[in-house]
């Protein structure tokens, strides 16, 4: 009489080893580009609620026939001044015209701070930005730079034009390397 060989079903432990060191290497050539995946979404989500906030202050300036501005701050109640603005915003009717939140001014909309990580900042003198009753924005452009994780080369930038309309661009290589330079430091 002969035996039949039994089929083994499973794995061996070599066999286990070697997989799990396939799966190991796999994922470690993956990993970075699933960071830079991720700043680049969260760069792309902050410049949109920026971008969001205001049009929104543009739009309510044309709509309600009065004054809006919208100004980085950090208790979402008053404006907090200084250039960055990944700390949080808010919008807000301005009656009397100040560019400073009164206690008679309602506040319109907030924008909460941005993840960490992504930096946004901007122009050396605007630290705020005003609509008028025609949409257009008060003083000179404001460009605001975004800034991420990936550095001066990812940086993008929202231009606030006289006229009001707001576009997207490239930062000149001075604001960009200003704005990444806070990522690293957290502040």
């Amino acid at each position: 009489m002969q035996r039949q060989a039994r089929r083994q079903h499973g794995f061996t432990l070599i066999e286990l080893m070697m997989t799990i060191a396939i799966a190991t290497i796999l994922l470690a050539l993956g990993l970075p580009s699933m960071g830079s995946l991720v700043s680049s979404s969260e760069s792309r989500a902050a410049r949109q609620e920026l971008w969001t906030a205001l049009n929104v202050a543009r739009a309510g300036a044309v709509t309600s026939r009065r004054r809006h501005v919208i100004c980085p701050s950090t208790d979402h109640a008053n404006c907090s001044g200084g250039l960055r603005w990944d700390h949080g915003w808010i919008v807000f009717l301005d009656n009397n015209e100040n560019g400073v939140r009164d206690g008679n001014d309602a506040l319109v909309s907030v924008g909460n701070a941005v993840r960490q990580g992504v930096v946004i900042a901007s122009t050396v003198g605007r630290d705020r930005v005003g609509f008028r009753t025609d949409g257009s924005s008060a003083g000179n452009n404001a460009t605001f730079t975004i800034c991420d994780r990936r550095g001066t080369s990812n940086a993008t930038s929202l231009v606030v034009s006289n006229p009001g309309r707001i576009r997207s661009g490239t930062p000149t290589s001075t604001s960009a390397a200003q704005t990444c330079a806070w990522v690293g430091n957290g502040t």
